[in-house]
């Protein structure tokens, strides 16, 4: 299947995959810890690599955010833009006054919520580390983002800038199995699976983040387990997943293509054929991750 493949299409796609697979158990304790941090006095949020703002929606979905202050990041100037699209069009939906404060800045009103919306393209870490030691921030939210960096580095950034008692919301941190069915290849396909997960900077993020947190400033306070599970369903994949699955072979191909351990062949082969399996409804697809929710003590 060609399709031009864009990261904001694949991060939309993804929203209801996400809804799907967040740990319920990690999300209730957030919302436990919320509810008891909304008193009246403005609550301020940090989300690092925002997308395209599909966890600002889902938190507003759920009603779980104290009326504040919302910082999300991305280095992504089209994920911001697109961010700011999505929040005007769902702030609309669901009937939320809306004030344009500044061309990356809203101020969303429902009742007695209210919020300030600031979208930066910029790298949240920098930022975090220039404002280490602030103590001023109730809550860091980091979906699918901390396999990404290194946590030794960013750990404790973002614990110096949490006032005491604040809270981390990781979500969505790859732990090192991934699954292609059904079997092209048994050899082949765990062979791809490895060295796709040598791509990585740590394909174990998920389950090491236990021990680093315990290391660190967090107590944790739910941690559980998120994951991918993606089978078609009996009127078969709709536009979204379907998108989402060829993009996420097409990145296995863009990781691998250029490993000489890989032969180039064989992966187009195999590459090939898993387009196929999702155009005729037959892919599965597996991903381990998991999600934490950090006290900063």
């Amino acid at each position: 299947m060609d399709l031009e493949y864009s990261y904001q299409s694949y991060l939309a796609s993804k929203k209801y995959i996400d809804d799907l697979s967040l740990n319920q158990r990690v999300l209730g304790a957030l919302s436990v810890e919320l509810n008891a941090r909304n008193t009246g006095r403005p609550f301020k949020t940090i989300e690092i690599g925002a997308g395209v703002g599909t966890m600002i929606e889902r938190l507003l979905e759920m009603d779980l955010m104290p009326s504040g202050e919302y910082d999300a990041f991305d280095i992504s100037r089209k994920n911001m833009e697109e961010a700011k699209k999505r929040i005007i069009a769902f702030a609309k939906k669901h009937h939320y006054a809306i004030e344009h404060l500044a061309p990356y800045e809203l101020f969303l009103k429902k009742g007695s919520f209210s919020m300030t919306l600031k979208l930066h393209d910029q790298d949240a870490i920098q930022i975090i580390k220039s404002q280490e030691k602030s103590e001023s921030i109730d809550l860091v939210i980091a979906q699918a983002v901390l396999d990404l960096l290194n946590v030794d580095e960013a750990l404790p950034s973002i614990f110096a800038i949490l006032k005491p008692g604040g809270l981390l919301y990781s979500s969505i941190n790859f732990d090192g199995v991934t699954y292609f069915g059904p079997t092209i290849d048994d050899e082949f396909d765990s062979f791809i699976e490895e060295q796709y997960h040598q791509t990585m900077f740590d394909s174990k993020t998920g389950r090491n983040l236990l021990s680093r947190f315990m290391d660190s400033q967090g107590e944790i306070l739910s941690v559980g387990s998120s994951d991918w599970v993606i089978y078609p369903p009996a009127l078969g994949y709709d536009a979204d997943t379907s998108y989402f699955l060829h993009y996420i072979i097409n990145t296995v191909y863009e990781a691998l293509m250029g490993r000489p351990s890989v032969d180039k062949h064989k992966l187009e082969s195999w590459i090939r054929k898993r387009h196929e399996q999702v155009d005729s409804d037959k892919l599965l697809y597996v991903a381990h991750q998991f999600d934490y929710l950090v006290k900063r003590v």
